[in-house]
């Protein structure tokens, strides 16, 4: 992430009204924001993404300072290691745009087998989060099951089915393909 990155992305949002899927802005001009966990998880689980702090989402993507670069630096950094299973670790970038001072927070996409990222604090089910357009949407009980699967090597297709048997099986369709 370059400053480049950074205000190509403020541009875009101002342009265009609204985030993506891999940009998202946060006020941050009095304190920490209250929920930012849930984007952070949907950027790890997704694609990864940038947060920038110190854009006003609800005024036009205006500009506007950070409270406390160094605190909110610190914040993020314990949200992201004490609160978020697997651990991430952010990277930060402090600029200045139009006389504002800003924070810019990438977070990385995780490795497939490490997926779900999820807020420790309300658990895999509630704490799941993944990325669709500019939303952080909690993720199914189905889509979680899909990645744990992938993470324990369960293989659907292999896993015996304990109420079944031979007479189950089309014994013509058998045949066929047997004489096949």
């Amino acid at each position: 992430m370059t400053e480049q990155d950074v205000i190509e992305a403020i541009q875009y949002m101002q342009k265009y009204q609204t985030e993506s899927d891999r940009i998202e802005a946060k006020t941050a001009e009095v304190d920490f924001p209250k929920k930012c966990y849930d984007t952070i998880s949907a950027f790890a689980n997704k694609y990864g993404g940038i947060i920038i702090f110190g854009i006003n989402e609800h005024n036009k993507f205006i500009e506007q300072d950070v409270y406390d670069v160094n605190d909110l630096q610190k914040q993020i950094t314990s949200l992201c290691t004490n609160s978020m299973e697997p651990k991430l670790r952010p990277n930060f970038l402090v600029i200045t745009y139009k006389n504002k001072k800003l924070l810019a927070v990438k977070i990385d996409e995780i490795p497939q087998n490490r997926k779900p990222c999820y807020y420790k604090s309300a658990g895999i089910q509630k704490g799941s989060y993944i990325r669709i357009g500019d939303s952080d949407e909690h993720m199914t009980d189905y889509e979680i099951y899909s990645l744990q699967s992938y993470k324990d090597g369960i293989q659907e297709d292999l896993r015996p089915i304990k109420r079944a048997s031979l007479n189950d099986l089309d014994s013509e369709k058998i045949a066929s393909y047997l004489e096949k």
